[in-house]
């Protein structure tokens, strides 16, 4: 059963009354312009008791028992040595959970895990889980919605340690997602001096938000073609990305602009490149359009987190760079944040050689216990045969 409030769509699950609770789905209206994800809003679920069922929908929804938010994105897929297939990258949607929340008088009761449960067999195609395979206990299965049942994998990034998430399978407590690489390298700018280590300032293109959106299809172009040579190098594993186009990278910087804004009022630049083709472009009005990323491109996006208690950090979103260029890149980031009071620069998941460049050049690396990223495959493969390609904080939501 579904309704339509104020261009909202609204399904509801039942479950057995032995689990006292019902599930509720609302497609919001309110999105980032320019970050919509083919089209759609974010979707929230919503679990609540079925005692609130004569209530109206609007309080249902201030008095939840469990909630999310799931976001559709452009995926990547490389399967190597499978005939025709092995010849491209294969595009593919998949879809980014950005939060998960019980309120603390319902905590501890599996409201949580069985709603994540539930959440596979509305994402997965149906060729990906049988009917006939949907436990009993729970009851019928959540309807197929509109715009979601066409996930190849599905990730989000965990608050809750590496163990939560692999219990919540969709026929039980195993086969739920896996943990991904998790490192963050961070240098204290307190402690190091990389500025000596940077180029001109005017060596660079300087990207602003409407340059860098522009820069992240030329990168999600060159993924494309890097995904693709994995398997040139004998690694027999599946390649999966997530692209940085349709609104996946920008989400990052308009989540937080306004505070950014209000902080840091003349921050325009969110966004560095050099390449060797770079002929007729000016760092004043950089011309991304008229530039191909290749192998010899150095790129960099970032926000700058200004959220208390933390320390000011400007938090890098997407790398390319070779250990030659890294020395830099950062050098240059740190006069960059030098200028605006960033305590602190952080990079996920660099390659192993860029991290023992970052180590000697003063970094700490180190494997966080927040923002684990986590991943469900959908398809047959084992997750053990899957890499994750890309796996920087340009897709987090």
């Amino acid at each position: 059963m579904s309704l339509s409030m104020q261009g909202r769509k609204t399904y509801y699950m039942v479950c057995p009354s032995d689990w006292h609770r019902q599930c509720t789905s609302a497609c919001l209206s309110e999105q980032f312009e320019g970050c919509s994800h083919r089209g759609t809003s974010p979707t929230q679920w919503t679990f609540f008791a079925p005692a609130r069922r004569e209530n109206n929908f609007c309080r249902a929804l201030g008095e939840f028992d469990d909630d999310f938010h799931r976001f559709r994105r452009p995926g990547l897929v490389h399967f190597p040595g499978k005939g025709s297939e092995a010849a491209e990258p294969k595009r593919v949607s998949c879809y980014g959970i950005a939060s998960v929340f019980t309120p603390i008088q319902n905590r501890g009761k599996g409201y949580g895990k069985h709603m994540m449960r539930l959440l596979h067999w509305v994402l997965a195609p149906s060729s990906a889980l049988a009917v006939e395979d949907f436990p009993k206990e729970w009851g019928a299965p959540p309807p197929r919605v509109e715009g979601a049942g066409d996930a190849m994998f599905s990730m989000l990034w965990s608050d809750v340690g590496k163990n939560f998430y692999s219990t919540c399978g969709p026929v039980g407590n195993t086969g739920g997602w896996t943990v991904s690489e998790a490192t963050s390298t961070s240098f204290d700018l307190s402690r190091v001096d990389l500025e000596s280590n940077a180029t001109k300032h005017d060596s660079w293109l300087w990207l602003n938000e409407t340059a860098l959106l522009k820069a992240w299809e030329k990168d999600a172009e060159r993924t494309q073609v890097e995904v693709k040579s994995r398997a040139l190098t004998g690694d027999r594993k599946i390649s999966f990305s997530i692209l940085p186009t349709e609104g996946v990278a920008a989400y990052q910087h308009r989540r937080d602009m306004f505070l950014v804004k209000r902080a840091l009022p003349d921050a325009v630049h969110w966004g560095i490149i050099k390449t060797n083709d770079m002929e007729g472009v000016t760092p004043v009005s950089p011309e991304v359009g008229n530039i191909t990323f290749d192998e010899t491109t150095i790129f960099a996006s970032w926000i700058i987190e200004v959220r208390p208690p933390g320390p000011r950090t400007l938090l890098i979103t997407r790398l390319r760079a070779n250990a030659e260029a890294f020395k830099d890149i950062i050098g240059t980031l740190t006069t960059l944040a030098r200028n605006n009071g960033v305590e602190k620069i952080e990079v996920w998941n660099l390659p192993h050689d860029l991290r023992i460049r970052a180590e000697a050049l003063g970094g700490h690396s180190y494997e966080r216990d927040i923002r684990l990223p986590v991943f469900k495959w959908y398809g047959p493969e084992a997750a053990s045969d899957l890499v994750w390609v890309s796996n920087e904080r340009f897709c987090w939501c």
